[in-house]
C-alpha cells in the first residue's frame, strides 16, 4: 500500500497509438497523450477522432480529456532530416508549427529539447512559450 494517499484524483493519460488502446484511451483514461515520433502530424487526427469517439460512445464528454502532444523541438537547428518527426528552426516558425498543433485539437504541448539543454530551454521559454501564450 502506498502512504500518503493523494488528496485528489491522479489523472491517468495513455500514450497509445493501435486502435483498441485509443478506444481504451476514450473509454476510460483522463488524456491521450502520443509522441511526434511515433504518431507524426498527418497520422494523430485520425487517431485523436478515434479517441474522441471512443469517449463519445462510453457516455464522455471527448472535450474534457486531455490531449497532450509530445513534440521535440530544436531552435536555431537546421531544418530537421524529418520535419514531422522532429520541429526545428527560428523561434516564430516554431510558434506558428505550434499553432498547427493545437489547431489539430491538442490542449497541451509537452515539448523535449534537442541540442544544449540549459540553452534550449531557457529560449523556449522566452522565445516560443511566451509568445504562444500571448497568442493563445
Amino acid at each position: 500500500m502506498l502512504e500518503p494517499k493523494p488528496s485528489h484524483g491522479i489523472p491517468i493519460w495513455l500514450g497509445t497509438y493501435g486502435r483498441k488502446a485509443l478506444e481504451l484511451a476514450g473509454r476510460v483514461a483522463d488524456g491521450w497523450i502520443p509522441s511526434m515520433g511515433p504518431a507524426p502530424p498527418p497520422q494523430v487526427k485520425p487517431k485523436m477522432e478515434l479517441v474522441r469517439r471512443a469517449a463519445e460512445h462510453a457516455g464522455r464528454d471527448p472535450d474534457s480529456l486531455e490531449y497532450a502532444y509530445n513534440v521535440s523541438v530544436l531552435i536555431g537547428g537546421p531544418p530537421a532530416d524529418d520535419p514531422e518527426r522532429r520541429v526545428t528552426g527560428e523561434p516564430d516558425e516554431i510558434v506558428e508549427r505550434m499553432l498547427e498543433f493545437l489547431d489539430l485539437g491538442f490542449t497541451v504541448l509537452n515539448f523535449w529539447v534537442s541540442g544544449r539543454r540549459e540553452e534550449q530551454q531557457d529560449r523556449l521559454a522566452s522565445e516560443v512559450v511566451t509568445p504562444l501564450r500571448q497568442l493563445g
